[in-house]
């Protein structure tokens, strides 16, 4: 996982790699296999810079799952987030203030994701 900070320079570091934070990202979850059992795992993607911002395997698939993995979204600086149409994403995205778009077809997704 990626993550993002301010150095003491104030220039945003990814991994040593000096780039601006997210302003959008493309989220979406997909069903792992562990230990036997399905679970949602969530991932975040940047798609100005094709790197992989957050991923988080989750226990459950409802509101308060995303609602803590899109807070720190937020807080790293993400403005717009680009999802499926899934009435969870869209509420807890509105109830933070982050601008939601709906995709039919997922625009970008990280290659492991196939």
């Amino acid at each position: 996982m990626y993550t993002w900070s301010k150095t003491t320079l104030g220039i945003n570091q990814i991994n040593g790699i000096n780039s601006p934070p997210p302003r959008y990202v493309c989220a979406d979850e997909k069903f792992i296999s562990v230990h036997g059992k399905k679970k949602p795992q969530f991932f975040a993607v940047c798609p100005e810079c094709c790197l992989v911002v957050k991923q988080e395997l989750l226990r459950n698939r409802d509101e308060p799952a995303f609602m803590a993995v899109f807070k720190e979204l937020k807080r790293v600086g993400v403005k717009v987030c680009i999802t499926d149409d899934w009435k969870a994403y869209a509420k807890v995205i509105k109830e933070l203030g982050i601008r939601h778009r709906g995709a039919i077809s997922m625009p970008c997704t990280p290659h492991y994701a196939h």
